[in-house]
């Protein structure tokens, strides 16, 4: 399961709701499993105006608390990971960025665990409210890589069938001297 953690283009969204980090690092998620990291910001309020994932999960700000809107005026993120209610800041994002990305591994869905959190490290990217992430794959590049791997592999293919040949050949004529 290879996972490249480079950042992708943004498209906005016009959802204020919606963060996407440029650079290195993650948001900080509180999941049934515990504490997960992930790149996806499609954030929405539940009904009891909590600030969660697209799967239901509370984003955690960089306290550890769940994100909750008390009135009902508009919330932002800002480029800092601060998010606004109205004009009065009530949080700042959980953001932490890792020394290295080997320590992660995949979960379902889009999330992240680290295997140690001594890894963890002081996230220095910057927020783009309003906005997601983009894939990082660069479809071109892999539709060569796949055409080039398919290429290689009839080529091993066509030779394992005319090695088997020469090996019929050879049982057939040797037992017949």
């Amino acid at each position: 399961n290879f996972v490249v953690h480079q950042s992708g283009g943004f498209i906005e969204t016009g959802s204020s709701l919606n963060a996407a980090i440029g650079g290195r690092g993650y948001f900080t998620v509180e999941t049934p499993a515990g504490v997960r990291y992930t790149r996806n910001g499609t954030f929405t309020l539940n009904s009891e105006g909590t600030m969660v994932t697209a799967d239901g999960y509370p984003v955690l700000s960089a306290a550890g608390a769940n994100i909750t809107v008390f009135d009902n005026q508009p919330v932002h993120i800002g480029n800092d990971g601060r998010v606004f209610n109205g004009n009065q800041e009530i949080a700042q994002l959980g953001l932490i960025d890792v020394e290295d990305t080997r320590v992660m591994h995949k979960e379902a869905g889009m999330f992240f665990r680290l295997d140690d959190q001594s890894q963890i490290r002081p996230f220095a990217g910057r927020i783009y409210g309003g906005m997601l992430e983009t894939s990082n794959v660069n479809i071109i590049e892999e539709m060569v890589n796949l055409i080039a791997s398919y290429r290689a592999y009839e080529i091993n293919a066509k030779g394992v069938q005319t090695h088997d040949q020469l090996n019929e050949k050879a049982v057939n004529d040797v037992g017949r001297v």
